[in-house]
């Protein structure tokens, strides 16, 4: 079954995102050793609220990320400096496109895992991938299957409005407003 819109997971959508696949369209994995670049994040009125300080090494096989972040209960700033792997698969029509090895280690063990994005929710420290941090789509907690069943068949439909249980009633509620919607 789906995600449900009241899920705790944090979404990927609220979290500060670093992608391979726009850093190589930048063309910083081009720009060699020693090179230094920064990512700034702003809020809806262009104010910065963070920023990334990068930095190609080990022969464009690893970045170093520099930043800081500020404790919320004692307002003190603490400076990250960490490096993260960088490799390289080939493509099919030439070329080739970089990954991240995800540098969190969770129960005592590197994840390890080569991702396309690293994610920095609120309250963390250190840039992850999705799994390593639990998070979710706002698709997957919106969508519920039981909806989506419903709408596909429209005696299982009639049958949830006949139904005396309120919870079914409602949720036959839930698909006929969806469809409604739906244009269908």
């Amino acid at each position: 079954m789906g995600r449900h819109s009241w899920s705790h997971r944090i979404r990927v959508e609220r979290c500060r995102v670093i992608s391979a696949d726009e850093l190589s369209r930048a063309g910083v994995f081009d720009m060699g050793d020693g090179s230094f670049w920064t990512s700034r994040w702003t809020n809806s009125v262009g104010e910065e609220t963070a920023s990334v300080n990068y930095m190609l090494t080990q022969g464009g096989r690893a970045i170093r990320f520099s930043y800081s972040i500020i404790d919320g209960s004692s307002e003190q700033s603490e400076v990250l400096d960490y490096y993260v792997e960088i490799v390289a698969t080939p493509c099919n029509f030439g070329g080739e496109r970089r990954w991240f090895i995800c540098p969190l280690v969770k129960d005592g063990v590197p994840c390890g895992r080569r991702v396309g994005k690293l994610y920095l929710p609120r309250g963390g420290k250190y840039f992850g991938c999705r799994i390593c941090y639990d998070l979710t789509y706002k698709s997957c907690q919106e969508h519920d299957n039981r909806v989506s069943k419903l709408m596909k068949n429209p005696h299982m439909l009639l049958g949830k409005f006949r139904s005396k249980d309120p919870k079914n009633s409602l949720l036959g509620l839930r698909a006929y407003f969806k469809l409604i919607d739906l244009g269908g």
